[in-house]
């Protein structure tokens, strides 16, 4: 590895971890979905204590309303879809024992640290692709501070425009939810993918591949769905230039562990096998169509290929997600058939970021062929300088109220019914002993 392109790696990673660190002075706050992911660690590691402590507190909530137990039934079904999180944050309950603070900061972070260990691992054995990288996550680092709504991952949560302007923002700053910069395991996911791209794009297929299976730690559903995305592709536009049979042990563990995802709550739906259906549709038309689609994208760039495949993808299957969850008919906004949408959301953020890495490429190669290659530095340097300053600005005000907003789960209860429930049942499983 040169010394620029480990200089464009190390900006990469200030850049990731202080934008990171942003999202978490300003995501940790007392939110049922902060709650659900520490009682997952709980959940993983004394099932029997963890169940009773949540069925106990629903009952003295009186949370009895249709709409609070579909929720608490979807959460359950998706016990099992976020591993490291899950470790971690059990993990913080045996090293924090009784301070939910110091649990809650400490699995996050964890989570996260772990997630850039990985994506930055595998970009070193892409090295030329760091200046690249870089750019992608400094524009993106950059975008983060704007001011501006917040996306919501149900793409017909609003009305009229208002779902098209969602969109927009999902696109341009999807903020502290959907950011691949953030610290939630989507998150995570994304980094990964972007590195697992940036070896594909450098020939590394084999390496990229082993990147994918391991963005299913973070996310099973989401990680196993880009999984089999890349299968297809690659079967479909560059079937001779993959490695299928050292691929196989890949494959096969991705496979084992994407059963253990979130599919039993599309099952609950009772439109499982519509879906499985249509998906099937989709990738057998796209086999069909590489037969004219090969012989023209062997002539296109890999890094445009596959950045207008996911584009093609987030598409389709976005559309696929609007018309299955219309045709429930449904009565709140918030019901089961809703993950479809919820996922389409994440498949477009992982769009944008596929193209914002393609734009690094381009904007790099066109930097470098006008004899001005120098100039990346102080236009990464920047970005690194500007997300620094802003996660440092933004511990030094708000980790004076984390401690507070963490024991707050009222604050947030009109909009997140479940922040108390999950917040009592994290209290009695602290003040509780015993291990099954």
């Amino acid at each position: 590895m040169t010394r620029r392109n480990a200089l464009f790696l190390l900006l990469a990673a200030l850049i990731v971890g202080a934008s990171g660190a942003y999202h978490l002075s300003r995501g940790l706050t007392g939110s049922q979905d902060i709650y659900y992911v520490q009682y997952l660690g709980y959940r993983w590691f004394e099932p029997m204590r963890a169940t009773a402590a949540l069925e106990q507190e629903v009952r003295a909530s009186g949370a009895t309303q249709a709409a609070l137990a579909l929720e608490l039934k979807r959460r359950e079904l998706s016990a099992r879809n976020y591993p490291a999180v899950a470790v971690m944050g059990y993990l913080g309950t045996r090293l924090f024992p009784g301070a939910l603070t110091g649990q809650i900061a400490f699995a996050q972070s964890a989570a996260f640290l772990l997630g850039l260990a990985i994506a930055f691992l595998g970009l070193a054995r892409a090295p030329a692709m760091a200046a690249p990288f870089a750019v992608a996550t400094g524009a993106m680092a950059l975008l983060g501070f704007l001011p501006g709504p917040s996306p919501t991952g149900h793409l017909l949560y609003h009305e009229g425009l208002e779902n098209a302007l969602n969109l927009i923002v999902l696109a341009v700053n999807p903020g502290e939810a959907f950011s691949p910069l953030s610290f939630w395991p989507k998150s995570s996911l994304a980094l990964i993918l972007m590195a697992a791209l940036a070896n594909r794009w450098s020939g590394r297929i084999l390496t990229g591949y082993v990147l994918v299976l391991a963005t299913l730690l973070f996310h099973i559903t989401l990680g196993g769905l880009v999984l089999v995305g890349f299968v297809i592709m690659d079967l479909a536009l560059r079937p001779r230039a993959v490695p299928w049979a050292r691929l196989a042990p890949v494959l096969v563990l991705g496979a084992a562990a994407f059963s253990l995802g979130q599919w039993r709550i599309f099952a609950e739906s009772g439109k499982f096998a519509l879906t499985l259906a249509l998906l099937a549709l989709v990738a057998v038309a796209g086999v069909i169509a590489s037969r004219w689609l090969a012989p023209r994208v062997a002539r296109v760039p890999l890094h445009v290929a596959d950045t207008v495949a996911f584009a093609a993808a987030a598409l389709l299957l976005t559309l696929l997600a609007v018309a299955l969850y219309l045709a429930a008919a449904p009565d709140t906004p918030w019901n089961i058939d809703s993950l479809y949408l919820q996922i389409a959301a994440r498949l477009i953020v992982l769009a944008v970021s596929v193209a914002w890495l393609c734009l690094g490429v381009r904007a790099v190669a066109w930097i470098e062929a006008r004899g001005a290659r120098l100039a990346v530095v102080p236009l990464v340097a920047f970005a690194c300088l500007a997300t620094v300053y802003g996660a440092a600005g933004s511990w030094w005000w708000e980790a004076r109220f984390l401690d507070s907003r963490l024991h707050d789960p009222t604050a947030r209860a009109a909009t997140e019914p479940l922040a108390p429930i999950y917040y009592r049942a994290l209290q009695a499983l602290m003040t509780t002993k015993g291990r099954e």
